[in-house]
């Protein structure tokens, strides 16, 4: 007894149609039970069709690691639809948090795009765009800059031959702007005009929401600057905005980004109410590291107010959640912020043991992951811990060796210089 495909035999129950070899076959019934389970599971907020396909892409993937995820879909020839890259797609959108995951995902939307090309059988040249976009954007996130800008290229030479190229266009210019706002790039000018001419264009086309993302890269790229104020006029205009059009995480990246600008900007009453709109989000998203970098400009707020005690906790409970999601080089810089903070309330804090473990943490990583980034930042530690194990640590020196380490967190690196007239103690 033969069984039919299953993407044949899910299509046949995604159309009500009865399967008479669902009798005879044990495995093809215990398939179409899961698959079952996996539409109640879902409540009907997705059609028949998708959940089926859902269903179908799990019995490929279960069991076999992500980086795997690539082959094994281009191998299963029945997958080779436009429809499996949508859901491949769906899934990337559900792992925000996770960019190893979507760089495995996007990269299986790719290549499955790539496989059906190669077949005759192309699919629609904007999903593949799409494909590439948000390829490129999780090769962003998890700091594979040429690769994404490569990516962006392979798109735009796509959108070419687009009727709507225009739009487009601006919206490959809005992912170069992102991709040049990354610290290793560090285009910042570069960036700010890509994000101004996608704007542009976006308003032209009616495509209000990214045009108000592109404003909200120009004031990502100005607050990267130093410019806060800057930053903060366009980005206040853009979260209020994106209330009307926006998803709820853009929504929630637009306040998050007002209230690290109201911080800079020494507006902390305000920053404390923008923290809490970002949040509200976050949770409802679950979305605990954005929560976490939000909550710690909540910290940074109460403290700068005086309110020490309430921010202790909070410095706390946020160095956690990244340190436990491997965000070391962003863990160094909130502890430092902790450092400097707990320095100004208390010029007599003793804080030895708290300088001693980020500079361990960071001499570790740059001896074993090395950067020089990293290494720089250790050598910025290793000053600051050399004061506190001489009883010479000050609010002022904890702020120079914070400055730097943050940043060189958002430029290429340049090499620590300990304060004029300081010395370098070894």
């Amino acid at each position: 007894m033969s069984c039919p495909p299953r993407v044949k035999l899910l299509a046949l129950l995604a159309d009500g149609i009865e399967v008479p070899h669902l009798q005879e076959c044990a495995d093809c019934a215990e398939f179409v039970a899961a698959a079952t389970a996996a539409v109640k599971a879902f409540d009907g907020r997705r059609s028949r069709a998708d959940r089926a396909l859902e269903a179908l892409v799990d019995e490929v993937l279960t069991d076999v690691p992500s980086r795997n995820w690539r082959s094994q879909l281009v191998l299963a020839r029945e997958l080779h639809r436009s429809a499996v890259v949508r859901e491949i797609l769906r899934r990337a959108e559900r792992e925000y948090e996770n960019p190893r995951l979507v760089v495995d995902l996007t990269e299986s939307a790719v290549a499955l795009c790539d496989a059906m090309t190669q077949e005759g059988t192309p699919p629609d040249a904007e999903l593949f765009i799409e494909a590439l976009k948000e390829h490129a954007a999780a090769l962003r996130c998890s700091g594979y800059l040429d690769d994404a800008l490569k990516a962006i290229g392979q798109a735009s030479a796509l959108a070419a031959g687009l009727k709507d190229r225009e739009h487009w266009n601006a919206i490959l210019w809005l992912c170069t702007a992102l991709i040049y706002v990354e610290p290793d790039q560090g285009k910042y000018d570069e960036a700010i005009v890509l994000a101004e001419n996608a704007a542009a264009v976006l308003d032209v086309c009616g495509d209000e929401r990214r045009a108000l993302l592109a404003r909200q890269t120009k004031a990502q790229a100005l607050a990267t600057k130093q410019d806060f104020r800057g930053a903060l006029s366009i980005s206040l205009a853009v979260a209020s905005d994106l209330e009307a059009v926006g998803a709820p995480l853009d929504i929630a990246v637009a306040h998050h980004l007002v209230a690290h600008c109201c911080v800079g900007v020494a507006a902390y009453e305000e920053a404390l109410h923008y923290v809490a709109l970002a949040r509200q989000h976050y949770e409802a998203g679950g979305y605990p590291v954005l929560e976490a970098r939000v909550s710690h400009e909540r910290a940074r707020a109460l403290a700068a107010l005086g309110r020490m005690d309430e921010a202790r906790s909070e410095f706390m409970r946020t160095a956690e959640v990244v340190f436990n999601a491997r965000l070391f080089d962003v863990w160094a810089i909130f502890r430092l912020d902790y450092i400097a903070a707990a320095l100004h309330d208390d010029p007599a804090a003793n804080l030895r043991a708290e300088v001693e473990l980020v500079a361990h943490v960071c001499l570790t990583l740059g001896g074993a992951e090395s950067t020089l980034r990293r290494r720089y930042a250790a050598e910025a530690l290793e000053y600051l811990r050399m004061l506190a194990i001489r009883d010479a640590l000050t609010a002022e020196a904890a702020d120079y060796v914070r400055d730097f380490v943050s940043r060189n967190a958002s430029r290429p690196p340049v090499r620590f210089t300990p304060p004029r007239g300081g010395q370098f103690l070894m």
